[in-house]
């Protein structure tokens, strides 16, 4: 059975004992989201090379079969064998589309996360917000006079000369 490498510390972050486990207990910082990102389109990459790599691979394949002698032999190097060579490339890329999808789900996860927990405290705020003005007066618009409940006092008339 083959051992999984083991991820390098700079790459995503670890939780829990299983290296390969991608955190789902608490929200990514900033640095982590742009890493995950990073490591998304490094994966895109290197499944395109590993899909030049087969196309090339089936393109020496189809020469070679051109190239065969009319006796039934071949003139394949020492030590090639098409299918193998294949078969490894194949592996390669589905292990890469695979690890991109889980890393890509996990970026979309901890983005919905993300703005649930903004809405959450939007609507929180919101709250406080309309509970404070509910108990307290309302203040008057400082275009308007304030309205008290008293009539205003008449004011003093100043003496007039005449």
């Amino acid at each position: 059975m083959k051992q999984r490498p083991v991820l390098p510390s700079a790459s995503l972050p670890a939780t829990g004992s299983d290296p390969w486990a991608l955190p789902s207990t608490r929200l990514w910082d900033a640095a982590d989201m742009a890493r995950a990102e990073r490591h998304v389109l490094m994966l895109q990459e290197v499944a395109e090379v590993g899909m030049d790599m087969a196309r090339n691979l089936q393109l020496e394949a189809l020469y070679q079969r051109a190239a065969d002698t009319p006796t039934g032999t071949t003139v394949r190097r020492v030590g090639e064998d098409f299918g193998q060579s294949f078969d490894r490339i194949a592996g390669a890329v589905t292990r890469t589309l695979a690890l991109e999808a889980q890393i890509a789900e996990a970026l979309a996860v901890q983005k919905r996360e993300a703005r649930r927990l903004a809405w959450r405290a939007e609507r929180e705020l919101a709250k406080q917000v309309a509970s404070q003005s509910a108990t307290k007066p309302a203040a008057p618009a400082p275009d308007k006079p304030e309205i008290s409940a008293e009539p205003p006092a008449p004011a003093a008339k100043e003496p007039t000369r005449h």
